[in-house]
């Protein structure tokens, strides 16, 4: 987690691109400028726009992952495990809802592999996932499970000083497409602006971005490489 930046970081920031200020805004201002008939407007509806981005975000970039590791001879997992000869499927749907694991994003699965190939080790199918042996580590029966998490939403009553679940470097970004969505109906070509000047960030970070597991090959259901 970036310990940075705080939701009041953001929302301050998205306004100074909003507004022309002769004197500057600080997160202490945010009680007063929820009152202020030039701001409030924008300040309310900042969660909506925020809850789209990391939704975006999620989708785009390797961010609110976390990890499950299994043993596939573990007797305490045989509800969930099947074998045949080409396969192991893992009903990783019900091993999360029995673990009470309730954040975790069926469609986001993240494939890990054991050797550096191109080939893909999981296919994910109504919650199970279908670990093909071809690519597996015939040395080690441990796996570890990257998924994505659904992420926590913003609303209007989140606290000034939540901490973003983001790195810093797509922290620093998050203003200008929240700029760019508040401003669509204010000014267009600003909005355009800022929503270009994010998108080339974006794709920028999104190269750079690496796995967090290290040296291990990952790539998700949608091609992208971390």
């Amino acid at each position: 987690m970036n310990k940075d930046y705080t939701w009041g970081d953001i929302v301050i920031a998205t306004c100074r691109k909003m507004f022309l200020n002769k004197d500057a805004i600080t997160v202490a201002d945010l009680p007063d400028l929820i009152d202020d008939r030039n701001y409030s407007t924008y300040i309310n509806m900042a969660p909506d726009v925020m809850n789209e981005l990391m939704v975006i975000l999620n989708n785009r970039v390797l961010i609110n992952i976390d990890t499950i590791t299994i043993r596939l001879d573990d007797t305490n997992l045989e509800d969930y495990l099947a074998e045949d000869s080409s396969a192991w499927v893992f009903d990783i749907g019900k091993y999360m809802e029995d673990n009470e694991i309730d954040n975790y994003l069926y469609t986001e699965v993240i494939q890990h592999t054991y050797i550096k190939r191109d080939n893909l080790l999981f296919e994910e199918q109504d919650g199970k996932l279908y670990i093909d042996k071809r690519f597996m580590d015939r040395n080690s029966l441990t796996l570890t499970i990257k998924y994505r998490i659904i992420p926590e939403r913003f609303t209007t009553t989140t606290p000034w000083n939540t901490l973003i679940d983001l790195p810093y470097n797509i922290c620093s970004i998050v203003p200008l497409y929240l700029a760019s969505e508040l401003y669509k109906d204010d000014d267009i070509s600003m909005s355009t602006a800022y929503r270009n000047q994010f998108e080339t960030e974006l794709d920028y970070i999104s190269s750079q971005m690496v796995d967090s597991l290290g040296v291990e090959h990952s790539r998700d259901v949608g091609d992208y490489y971390g």
